[in-house]
């Protein structure tokens, strides 16, 4: 036992298996995946500068891959991962995935006609024998601004549920100056990401004015609407 203990710790290709994960990936979902820089040893991974190409325009500054020599072979392990405007820990095992994110409205590449501050959390699990799973939504000091209007959404508080590929957000309301109630759906083309698209919608009010938003397109570059 403690020879393959040993040799295991020593001898077991932590970075092969590593980077074949990373290349499964990329195959899957037909993205191109490079990286500035990457380490392994036999507990963890640690990646720099994560790209995707030109097709999505997203760079994670860095992720943490934490495992045991025995469950990186079982599919046991945690990834950390951050960027400009986003943190996240996703656990996976053999029987779900647990994610928790936080996302800085304020830093992320949005368009620039439209001005968001505030953050969201979500955090929940997605179950891998059916591929659903519901996530708890909190986001905090929302304010939208396109120039001409502004809203002041404070806190929205509700769920997301996960099906397959399809998020959806069923009547989120806000408790801030302005009201909204948000629905719509996030699809996960899971084929090829970065043709997954967002439908989301709202009727908004601020005193005796209303409006709507609407976010819809491509997820990683969507159209907003302010009316």
């Amino acid at each position: 036992m403690a020879s393959f203990i040993f040799f295991m710790m020593v001898f077991f290709p932590y970075e092969m298996v590593v980077i074949k994960r990373l290349d499964r990936i990329s195959e899957t979902y037909n993205i191109p995946m490079l990286y500035d820089m990457i380490h392994v040893d036999c507990f963890d991974a640690e990646i720099v500068g994560l790209s995707f190409g030109d097709q999505i325009p997203w760079l994670i500054e860095s992720i943490h891959i934490s495992y045991s020599p025995l469950t990186l072979i079982s599919d046991k392990f945690a990834v950390v991962f951050q960027g400009d405007g986003y943190f996240g820990r996703v656990n996976f095992n053999k029987a779900n995935i647990k994610i928790v994110t936080d996302i800085r409205l304020a830093e992320l590449s949005l368009e620039d006609s439209v001005k968001f501050k505030g953050t969201i959390n979500m955090k929940g699990d997605i179950s891998k024998d059916d591929w659903k799973g519901t996530f708890k939504v909190v986001s905090d000091g929302i304010t939208v601004n396109d120039g001409n209007k502004q809203y002041s959404f404070g806190q929205l508080d509700g769920d997301a549920v996960f099906n397959k590929n399809q998020l959806s957000l069923e009547n989120i309301p806000s408790d801030g100056n302005s009201k909204i109630i948000l629905s719509g759906r996030i699809f996960i083309n899971k084929s090829n990401l970065k043709y997954s698209t967002i439908n989301i919608r709202g009727n908004a009010a601020s005193g005796d004015k209303k409006g709507f938003i609407h976010i819809s397109g491509r997820l990683v570059a969507p159209t907003i609407l302010i009316n």
